[in-house]
């Protein structure tokens, strides 16, 4: 059964979608961050708000855009089952990490599973593939033999997208604040430009997440190298903030069951 929802709620509800519209820029004529799937019909207020990665969007072809579709998939299918209304928002990921923990009515997807995210959370499902974050170099860079003892005795420097795990890999592997720089992206691709132009060192992420192609069209893998994993492997989650409604949190955990029943989802 649906929580009951005030009007407050609802109007709370439909100014933070504006909100969320504005801040990630959309305008009349072009493409909206905001994706619609509502169980009562389109016009229907949403219950819920999930946040996604403007990113996830911008990627026009290729293995990363069939995954998140592929997860969107996934989650809109467990999300059915509970009965609630839902919209997807997708804006910049560290106005989604932010925001999400904000609100309580919204979820994140695509949120690594770490320690220091452990406890801030509600863990609903997993999207059941492995991905560890790795250094990325330049091709032809001193920085593409280097070994850990090098990287930690140097001065060298990596970026990373700000709020997400990369940059805490980066301070769990041994670099000290100053030789990360967070970027705030809202556009994808930004910190490998960063890395391609001499500007970082390195760059943390997960392999799968690259761009296929440069700019100029170049393939990345003729430009950037793969160098060491830095965490292990670990599964995105869809989560839940721990200022989520209670009602609402109830009403997620037990369409759990019914999920993995119907194979929408794997046992958690």
């Amino acid at each position: 059964m649906i929580p009951s929802r005030t009007a407050g709620r609802i109007g709370r509800t439909l100014a933070a979608v504006a909100a969320f519209l504005m801040l990630a820029g959309a305008a009349p004529g072009q493409p909206t961050p905001l994706t619609s799937t509502m169980a009562d019909g389109p016009n229907a207020q949403p219950d819920l708000i999930v946040f996604g990665n403007l990113t996830s969007l911008d990627i026009g072809q290729g293995s990363d855009r069939t995954q998140s579709e592929a997860d969107r998939r996934r989650i809109s299918a467990y999300l059915d089952g509970t009965g609630l209304r839902y919209a997807f928002v997708f804006v910049p990921w560290s106005r989604a990490y932010r925001m999400v923990q904000q609100r309580d009515n919204a979820l994140i997807f695509n949120l690594l599973r770490t320690p220091a995210r452990e406890n801030l959370f509600h863990w609903l499902i997993s999207m059941e593939r492995g991905e560890a974050i790795h250094l990325v170099a330049r091709r032809g860079s001193p920085q593409e033999s280097m070994t850990r003892d090098d990287i930690m005795q140097s001065t060298c420097k990596a970026a990373c997208v700000k709020s997400s795990a990369q940059c805490q890999a980066l301070r769990d592997f041994g670099f000290s604040e100053d030789r990360i720089i967070e970027v705030s992206e809202a556009h994808h691709g930004l910190a490998e430009q960063m890395l391609l132009r001499g500007r970082v060192d390195f760059l943390s992420e997960i392999p799968g997440d690259l761009s296929d192609r440069d700019e100029d069209g170049t393939p990345i893998g003729d430009l950037l190298i793969v160098r060491m994993p830095i965490t292990a492997a670990n599964s995105p989650w869809l989560a839940a903030p721990k200022s989520i409604d209670p009602g609402l949190l109830k009403t997620l955990l037990d369409g759990l069951p019914k999920a993995e029943a119907d194979g929408n989802v794997p046992p958690q």
